[in-house]
């Protein structure tokens, strides 16, 4: 390969991780998704009149910037094969990313908990299918253009993924001009407006003094007679440990958004590597190792089922459900982990099928794991919002937690493609160490911040007996 041509190396062009991604070699690519991101994160919050979030503008949007990268794409393929203009593609492409803002916004506007959390799953379900659909579809129309046109087609397999979303842009674009987006999204949007309070209980409530009750005794008179009379007896002070509203909800969103930086940086480095592995480790082509990455994503609609499952027993305690989600997500990721770091081992003893079928079974327990847990981390925090701060509202705390998920795509992506080596028969174990790393690190921070008051209640707790010992 040429080295002007370095960027499109066969080694790392295989198949996208999502529409129009290559596993490129620069890590200028990398940054180039996460910064169009930001931006048009940062554009949506700060910029866009509330009126118009709400409206068909951001749709439109969304559908114009892929497009547009798109078609800075195919001309770098088609004419100048620049790093440059293709790093320009990818950022134009991410411009769209903004969107998921504004999805999610309305989504935080729903006043029922539950409800709200569903919509979040569905949200990142979808997501995650969609993005499953890229290496997929793309992987198959690499197989038509490779069996029509040959092997050596090399623009055609990288005029695939631009086809394609093309394609898919344009179908997205007919359903907004045809859908009446201006109308309410939800059909308790007006009612959850209308509340004046978004807090819960324990982020409204702040500390207050116990109401004292009076009780009637009977007193002697100096002459030995009786008389009535009342006294003030003061209620005994509650138990626990009091926090401040600010301080709870600032500890939540911390939580959350270190959580969902940990969560997406597993995400992307796990679907940057996998096509590497079914490629390089069981040798399949590059078409078919996108087919099978695209397929076994489509095991995170097991996800919506453990929800549905979870909803129901916890109807009646959904903060103690959010746990159980929680707790779910983290076992399945560490079950992951642990079958990716004997993967390699099964497939030298046991043969390559063998190792293929538990490599497989990676995703199932995988995507599951990431979606319960954004679903939950996007959704819970909001329970705690604080209408009048500026930084603690819902919309500023969704904000924050799209803003710090770029950030995580692109180490995840350079992780998942450039740090973990080239070797096929070490790059999945060494990527499932680094998984278990990374979900004791999440399980570490959730204990933590999760939950501030039994936090506080528990290291009060344990101050009282150190001190009496």
């Amino acid at each position: 390969m040429d080295d002007d041509n370095w960027y499109l190396d066969d080694d790392w062009v295989t198949v996208p991780s999502q529409l129009n991604s290559g596993l490129f070699k620069s890590g200028g690519i990398i940054a180039a998704v996460a910064l169009g991101a930001m931006i048009s994160t940062t554009c949506a919050f700060f910029l866009l009149p509330d009126t118009w979030k709400d409206g068909k503008l951001p749709f439109v949007l969304g559908t114009f910037f892929p497009y547009l990268g798109t078609a800075i794409f195919t001309f770098d393929v088609l004419v100048s094969n620049s790093p440059a203009i293709m790093i320009t593609s990818r950022v134009v492409l991410s411009l769209g990313y903004g969107l998921q803002f504004v999805i999610k916004r309305q989504i935080a506007r729903v006043s029922s908990d539950a409800r709200r959390g569903t919509l979040m799953l569905w949200n990142n379900t979808f997501d995650i299918v969609g993005m499953a659909s890229g290496p997929a579809l793309v992987g198959f129309g690499m197989y038509l253009v490779n069996s029509i046109v040959g092997r050596d087609a090399k623009k055609g397999d990288l005029m695939v993924p631009a086809v394609i979303l093309f394609t898919i842009v344009t179908m997205n674009l007919i359903a907004i001009i045809f859908t009446d987006i201006d109308a309410p999204h939800f059909e308790d949007e007006k009612a959850a407006a209308a509340v004046p309070n978004e807090r819960t209980p324990l982020a409204a409530k702040a500390p207050q003094q116990p109401p004292s009750s009076e009780v009637a005794v009977k007193v002697l008179k100096p002459g030995g007679s009786e008389a009535a009379a009342t006294i003030e007896v003061a209620a005994p002070a509650p138990s626990g440990v009091a926090l401040r509203p600010y301080f709870v909800t600032a500890s939540v969103q911390i939580t959350c958004a270190l959580y969902t930086f940990t969560r997406v940086f597993l995400r992307y480095s796990y679907e940057s590597a996998m096509v590497v592995v079914y490629s390089k480790t069981y040798g399949f082509s590059d078409s078919s190792a996108g087919m099978i990455a695209g397929g076994a994503a489509f095991s995170a609609l097991f996800a919506v089922v453990l929800w549905q499952q979870v909803q129901k027993r916890y109807a009646a305690d959904l903060k103690h459900g959010s746990h159980v989600v929680m707790v779910v997500s983290e076992i399945c990721g560490l079950v992951c982990a642990f079958i990716m770091i004997i993967s390699p081992q099964i497939r030298m003893g046991a043969g390559r099928g063998c190792g293929l079928f538990f490599t497989l079974l990676t995703a199932v327990f995988f995507y599951p794991s990431q979606i319960l847990g954004a679903s939950i981390a996007n959704a819970y925090p909001l329970n705690f919002a604080i209408p009048e701060s500026k930084w603690l509202s819902r919309q500023s705390m969704l904000a924050q937690q799209e803003l710090v998920m770029p950030v995580g795509n692109g180490l995840g992506m350079l992780m998942g493609r450039v740090m973990i080596g080239r070797d096929p028969n070490l790059f999945l174990r060494y990527l499932g160490l680094s998984f278990l790393g990374v979900m004791v690190l999440q399980a570490l921070i959730v204990s933590v911040g999760w939950d501030p008051e039994r936090t506080a209640r528990l290291w009060s707790r344990f101050c009282t007996r150190r001190d009496a010992s």
